[in-house]
């Protein structure tokens, strides 16, 4: 499920590098800025506790970073992993309900 708001942000992106993390990161907090998303509590284990937009885009990051997002006009989901500590990177991705 998608609008028009969100339809550009439904593809998955590889996140393989500190620069990758960086762009994925300013994006997300450009959509949150406008409104097109919001941060939505994840009550699993190992999510990120910190607000999302007090991540810096240039670092220092937590070893893990596990975030989600909802479209703020048809509740599209959205997941934001990033593993930082090994580098094993992560990945931007629309979230099936």
């Amino acid at each position: 499920m998608s609008c028009q708001r969100c339809e550009e942000l439904h593809q998955k992106f590889a996140i393989r590098s500190p620069g990758e993390l960086s762009r994925a990161i300013r994006v997300v907090q450009a959509n949150l800025a406008d409104r097109t998303l919001e941060q939505a509590p994840r009550p699993a284990l190992g999510a990120s506790s910190t607000p999302f937009l007090t991540v810096s885009e240039s670092g220092p990051w937590d070893d893990v970073l596990l975030y989600d997002f909802a479209c703020r006009s048809c509740g599209a989901r959205f997941q934001l992993s990033a593993e930082t500590h090994h580098g094993f990177g992560g990945d931007w991705q629309p979230v099936e309900s």
